[in-house]
């Protein structure tokens, strides 16, 4: 059985072991749409994002169009739904 443990604890890298997430790699709304463009990237065919990444959690998903900022983005909760939209 595959365990997955939310945004705020544990999670499985490459299917094989868990690792403890540091407070250096807070989940942000920044830091998982990148991290997802990465993904996506790596994918045949990439040409690139349809417009600018929109990445909100919480009371941020209800913002028409919310693009954060690294200074001032928030972070994931495994309590709160996470929306992001880059035209894929």
């Amino acid at each position: 059985m595959q365990e997955l443990y939310g945004a705020v604890g544990y999670y499985l890298e490459n299917g094989s072991h868990k690792r403890k997430r540091t407070e250096e790699e807070k989940l942000t709304e920044v830091s998982v749409s990148d991290k997802l463009e990465e993904f996506r990237s790596k994918q045949q065919h990439f040409m690139g994002l349809s417009f600018e990444k929109i990445s909100s959690v919480g009371s941020n998903a209800a913002i028409i169009h919310h693009a954060p900022k690294p200074e001032s983005c928030a972070e994931l909760h495994a309590d709160f739904m996470y929306l992001c939209d880059s035209g894929g």
